[in-house]
């Protein structure tokens, strides 16, 4: 259940990448949503493991609409042998 006083009809024109029409809708208000970040830093179609492994690790660090790796990615890393890093808490 939506937990907001805005109808989805005033998000209409807030379209943020990766997240989809705007996460707040379906998560709450404790969600900080970077969307001058998400405006300014894509994932480039078809990027590597690496660059997604900077982009997600750039991300967590200046965004919190979804903390942390993606279950796949996160797997592929720890296949290599790399660490995940530590999430840091951003606040709003």
């Amino acid at each position: 259940m939506i937990k907001n006083s805005r109808n989805r009809q005033d998000y209409k024109d807030e379209t943020i990448p990766c997240v989809g029409k705007i996460n707040q809708i379906a998560h709450g208000d404790d969600m900080a949503i970077n969307k001058e970040w998400h405006m300014n830093n894509k994932m480039p179609k078809d990027a590597s493991f690496e660059v997604r492994v900077a982009w997600h690790t750039e991300h967590n660090n200046n965004c919190s609409c979804r903390p942390g790796f993606p279950k796949k990615l996160e797997e592929e890393m720890k296949q290599r042998g790399m660490k995940v890093p530590s999430v840091p808490v951003l606040r709003k």
